[in-house]
């Protein structure tokens, strides 16, 4: 399925095969037979006389959606809010794990030989800017029922848009529709500030065209893509018999690249995060293998493996365990998406001396024989993937400023919580954890960089604790009463801020997502401009009146800025522009 920047004109010129109404009717009519039972049935009666086209045209949507939103056949025929004022949408789905969004409008031509039109076209575009202007009251109940999750996409830069136009005709479209199309896409980089907007996997929001023969494609592929692999070596290989049989042991890097090589994504499908590209964990695991591939197995935490069989080969004897071999039959990593995506993507794009270097690398793994609708199956992945999480903030409560601060604060009669607990309980007035001390002096510093970084990856502070951005904020200059005005003032800001964010009152939608997106921002002018903390020894109380005062004032010259210079843009994105923000800052200071 291409983005539409990589259609070409000439691919509208083919006519459709003389077989291709009679393919994709059937194609539809199993969908029809697999989607309907969890798809509403409001003004869609079987009794109806186009109750055929229009089951028809929502399971399209639900199949597109499960494919692009990797949902079960339940959740996607359940995001189906196809109506007579569905406002433009067939379908809308969310899905937190994967951070994904995707809005379907689709259309069944049962000759097979139609395409995208202008009409058509006009009202998805308006309908998905609708959306994301978050105009409840021009769609259908279904989808205001998902108004929460639509919003924390909305609200996050982390989350991909898919608006997909799903029909069943002929590839392409007339020159006039992908013109149309390129500069919607366009608008949609330019407003959510896109530095690259070639680079297409990584656009936030995409336009997609999906044809009868890509659902035929998608049909076949998510039928016939069962994983095998055959003669799989093993070192230092181990074995668990009860309560489920096991093979554990290290695997070399180069059987990792072929699997990679044979099956990519779908050797990945079960896992809980698909392949994500340039992050920093991904980074890291790069950077090992090309400098330091020999110290590889002790870095990395390797990958699980879940099989339907296990074929142990004659020349494996179970008494010498140093190398075995193993063929596993419907096989599945459920954890480690990132080591083997990034190992098989360096072994496709190095140089052979690369590759040879890259040899040397081991991996640890477990291979688990599961029944493919076992319950251990779903406990297993869910397990792998989310118990015993380390994450940086962990090591920064062992880091010597953290410890001086909670020292110097425990002085002055107030609780510094520098270790991350399951305990929810609200935190007294005196009393505070390490998110919230960074959220407060990072609001203090009114620096641009620091206050983008807080917004788009608040994990960056700690991934190196002897540099920046950690040790901008936290550094021997801050001393514990700092620490507490900074805090007690940031508080306070906060706490007026998300008062006005659930302000029923409150009717500007733009509004709200500058208050919610840019609270650090505005928190930040609010400290400058009042606060008076950076050089007290004392501990001084919040200006509450001030504040309230001054709230309104300052979001007003924001939302003005905005309005001017930017008047698309998307505040997620805009608040997380390290240019921008330092901009803002220097305009209204």
């Amino acid at each position: 399925m291409p983005i539409i920047k990589q259609l070409q004109f000439k691919e509208d010129t083919a006519p459709s095969t003389p077989t291709a109404a009679i393919t994709i009717n059937r194609i539809v009519s199993k969908l029809t037979e697999r989607f309907e039972n969890h798809i509403h049935k409001r003004e869609c009666a079987t009794t109806q006389s186009d109750y055929k086209v229009k089951m028809g045209s929502r399971s399209i949507a639900a199949f597109v959606t499960q494919c692009l939103g990797n949902l079960p056949d339940e959740e996607a025929g359940a995001s189906v809010c196809d109506s007579s004022s569905d406002g433009g949408i067939d379908s809308i789905a969310v899905n937190h794990t994967e951070k994904t969004v995707v809005v379907v409008q689709s259309k069944y031509d049962q000759q097979s030989n139609g395409t995208l039109t202008k009409s058509d076209l006009l009202s998805f575009k308006d309908a998905c800017n609708n959306l994301l202007e978050q105009k409840w009251n021009l769609f259908d109940e279904i989808l205001r029922a998902r108004q929460k999750d639509i919003e924390t996409a909305i609200n996050s830069s982390n989350y991909k848009f898919f608006f997909v136009f799903a029909h069943t005709g002929k590839n392409g479209a007339a020159p006039l529709i992908i013109e149309m199309l390129n500069k919607w896409q366009d608008e949609l980089s330019r407003d959510a500030l896109v530095e690259d907007p070639n680079d297409f996997d990584a656009l936030p929001f995409q336009v997609h065209l999906v044809c009868g023969e890509d659902i035929a494609n998608w049909m076949h592929t998510r039928k016939t893509k069962k994983i095998d692999l055959d003669n799989v070596v093993i070192q230092d290989w181990g074995r668990v018999l009860e309560p489920y049989q096991a093979f554990y042991g290290k695997v070399d890097a180069y059987q990792l690249a072929n699997w990679w090589n044979d099956y990519e994504d779908f050797l990945i499908s079960k896992n809980i995060r698909g392949p994500l590209l340039d992050t920093d964990v991904n980074e890291a695991i790069k950077n090992t293998a090309l400098n330091t591939p020999e110290l590889f197995w002790y870095f990395n935490n390797g990958i699980t493996v879940l099989a339907n069989s296990v074929e142990v080969h004659l020349s494996t004897a179970p008494a010498k365990r140093d190398t075995g071999v193993f063929s596993f039959k419907g096989v599945s990593v459920i954890n480690g998406a990132q080591t083997i995506s990034t190992i098989g993507r360096l072994f496709k794009s190095s140089t052979e001396d690369i590759k040879q270097k890259l040899t040397s690398i081991y991996v640890s793994v477990r291979f688990i024989k599961i029944s493919d609708s076992s319950e251990f199956s779903e406990q297993v992945t869910r397990a792998n993937n989310f118990q015993n999480r380390v994450l940086g903030r962990d090591f920064a409560s062992q880091h010597q400023e953290q410890i001086r601060l909670r020292k110097e604060v425990s002085v002055e009669g107030y609780d510094y919580e520098i270790l991350r607990s399951g305990d929810n309980s609200p935190p007294n007035d005196k009393s505070f954890d390490l998110d919230v001390a960074l959220n407060a002096l990072a609001c203090l510093s009114n620096s641009g960089s620091i206050l983008a970084t807080l917004k788009s990856n608040r994990g960056k502070f700690f991934e190196n604790l002897d540099g920046r951005p950690y040790t901008a904020i936290f550094n021997p200059s801050v001393t514990g009463v700092k620490l507490i005005n900074s805090v007690l003032h940031y508080k306070a800001i906060d706490k007026m801020i998300q008062a006005e964010i659930s302000n029923e009152n409150l009717s500007d939608n733009r509004r709200r997502l500058i208050l919610n997106n840019g609270r650090f921002v505005i928190s930040s002018i609010l400290l400058k401009k009042i606060g008076g903390l950076a050089n007290s020894n004392n501990i001084i109380e919040p200006t509450l009146d001030a504040y309230q005062q001054a709230l309104p004032l300052y979001l007003e010259q924001i939302s003005d800025y905005l309005d001017v210079n930017f008047p698309t843009a998307y505040p997620a994105r805009f608040f997380e522009n390290v240019q921008k923000v330092t901009d803002l800052i220097e305009k209204i200071s």
